[in-house]
């Protein structure tokens, strides 16, 4: 069961990282947060080994925090944003 845990997060890992280099890749207007993305997706692709090295877990320590910073830049951004109007 740990065995199938790890492979889960491992492939999660995987997912976000490539997902976050693919929107900043995508985000021509995002100015700087488009390099945030970019970090921390590049930062979450190694932790992806943790299945098959352990000390791939340990990168964890960088890209957790990036992920938070992504998290919460991107939140912040949007609650500054004009919010649509409702008819």
């Amino acid at each position: 069961m740990l065995g199938l845990s790890l492979t889960l997060d491992a492939l999660f890992n995987l997912g976000l990282g490539l997902g976050l280099i693919l929107v900043a890749a995508a985000a021509k207007d995002f100015g700087w947060k488009r390099g945030l993305l970019a970090i921390a997706g590049l930062a979450s692709l190694p932790v992806a080994g943790q299945a098959a090295v352990d000390r791939a877990a340990d990168l964890l320590v960088i890209a957790a925090p990036l992920w938070l910073a992504v998290v919460v830049v991107t939140s912040v951004s949007w609650l500054l944003t004009e919010a649509p109007s409702e008819h």
